[in-house]
């Protein structure tokens, strides 16, 4: 016998299995996205990881997102600046009830540190994903001297210095 199942026409009457239809997170708009590369240091993890790092930020599923630092050890990754880049500009969130993590960039002898806000989406291992909020204080731009190539950043602090980065493009 072949079981059968009766499926409403109105969203939501999940018929007789009962339960909610699955909420996909909407495709990006680009906001979230990197548009520059990196290279992973010690204790960075990104998509290519063994544990994909991915997370849903304000509702938009974010698939190329970086993150630095594992428990209390610091992180760190090289990222490309595409030649000319005066200025870029990223989201980055400090690990959940983190107390001071802090970015520091690095573009040649520019050096400039940041201390995160913690996020309470920032915790665990994405499985599935991380889910974070941010707003406008979570975005930070940091100037490109004449000539870099390339923007160093790492996380620094005294317990759980983890940090969550995305977003990251040239901005000028």
């Amino acid at each position: 016998k072949i079981p059968a199942f009766y499926i409403s026409h109105i969203a939501g009457e999940g018929g007789s299995q009962g339960g909610e239809e699955p909420v996909t997170p909407p495709a990006s708009d680009g906001q979230f996205d990197s548009e520059l590369t990196w290279i992973l240091g010690a204790n960075a993890y990104d998509v290519t990881s063994q544990t994909p790092q991915k997370a849903i930020v304000n509702g938009v599923m974010v698939e190329n997102l970086l993150k630095l630092g594992k428990s209390s050890a610091g992180g760190d990754a090289t990222v490309s600046i595409p030649s000319g880049t005066a200025k870029i500009g990223f989201y980055a969130v400090g690990w959940n009830k983190s107390n001071g993590t802090v970015l520091t960039c690095e573009a040649g002898s520019a050096v400039e540190n940041i201390t995160l806000a913690a996020n309470t989406g920032a915790a665990g291992n994405p499985d599935p994903t991380y889910e974070i909020t941010v707003t406008d204080s979570d975005y930070y731009t940091v100037a490109i001297p004449s000539g870099v190539e390339s923007v160093v950043l790492k996380t620094t602090g005294k317990e759980n210095c983890r940090a969550i980065i995305f977003g990251l493009k040239a901005v000028e």
